[in-house]
């Protein structure tokens, strides 16, 4: 992950497939990741606050067009 210059974000959740820790661990490694809320999906208002986070993230991160 420490290599890793990737954009990442990550929506941390605490189920045996995809433990809080780990998570965590990842995001703290990997030089350029955000985290989102959390609990992001315990009440149905913070849901729209994860994706708007999600699509900020992914606009502010779009490749850039090659030119021609």
């Amino acid at each position: 992950m420490r290599d890793c210059q990737t954009p990442i974000l990550v929506l941390p959740d605490d189920v045996p497939a995809h433990p809080y820790a780990v998570a965590m661990e990842s995001a703290l490694l990997a030089p350029n990741a955000q985290v989102s809320l959390y609990p992001w999906k315990d009440t149905p208002d913070k849901i729209p606050l994860a994706v708007r986070h999600v699509r900020m993230f992914l606009r502010a991160h779009q490749p850039v067009a090659a030119a021609r």
